[in-house]
């Protein structure tokens, strides 16, 4: 199958995040997860499966993703990984992975045998991700996850309840409790909150004991 991912956004660099002016997590984190993958593909038998990671940092889960055969994106607000040349990177870069403002609006399109589609995606995740959002653009944020979901389709999450301070700095711009954490993922219209389904080992995450597990579908 001959693919081609076309990301169309007017905000191609988070220019004002911290974590891109005092770069830290897009700096140094590279994670995957073999168990997460794994449960996913038990829970979402269609093959390949159609997958975005939000906030990718270094991009290996999008590698593994692609290691298995799926069809994957990685969108990351800061550019300093490409700037360095970390990670997967140099050989993913506007292939797979790509730079995206993604708490401001954005299309994913996918072209697939010369046919171009909006991009729907099986699963979308967002690890250590969505507290780094400004309050302001946590609707954007959630909206774009819901109109890049199939009908069906699983966001799976960790949101860190804690100030992350990195040289004098607060990485973590929506640093709210688990109660306004509920009230902003039940006011997303085409979102449901369900049980988050696998082990919380199993998550894409350094701190899954300070931060809240999350999993919506897309109704």
């Amino acid at each position: 199958m001959s693919y081609r991912f076309i990301v169309k956004t007017d905000c191609p660099i988070a220019w004002d995040s911290p974590d891109h002016l005092n770069p830290h997590g897009t700096k140094n984190d590279n994670h995957t997860s073999y168990a997460f993958i794994a449960d996913i593909e038990t829970a979402h038998t269609c093959r390949p499966l159609h997958f975005m990671d939000l906030g990718c940092a270094g991009g290996l889960l999008v590698h593994d993703m692609l290691r298995r055969g799926h069809i994957a994106i990685g969108l990351e607000g800061s550019d300093y990984s490409i700037q360095h040349q970390r990670a997967e990177w140099p050989s993913l870069h506007q292939k797979n992975l790509f730079t995206c403002d993604i708490g401001k609006s954005y299309d994913v399109i996918l072209e697939c045998n010369e046919e171009a589609s909006p991009y729907q995606c099986d699963v979308i995740t967002a690890w250590e991700v969505t507290e780094h959002i400004h309050p302001d653009c946590q609707i954007q944020f959630f909206e774009n996850i819901r109109n890049h979901l199939k009908i069906g389709g699983h966001f799976y999450a960790s949101i860190g309840l804690f100030p992350d301070v990195v040289r004098g700095i607060n990485l973590h711009q929506s640093v709210f409790p688990k109660e306004k954490w509920d009230e902003i993922l039940s006011s997303i219209s085409g979102l449901k909150r369900i049980p988050y389904p696998y082990p919380p080992n199993h998550a894409v995450c350094d701190e899954p004991k300070t931060s809240i597990l999350v999993a919506l579908e897309r109704v």
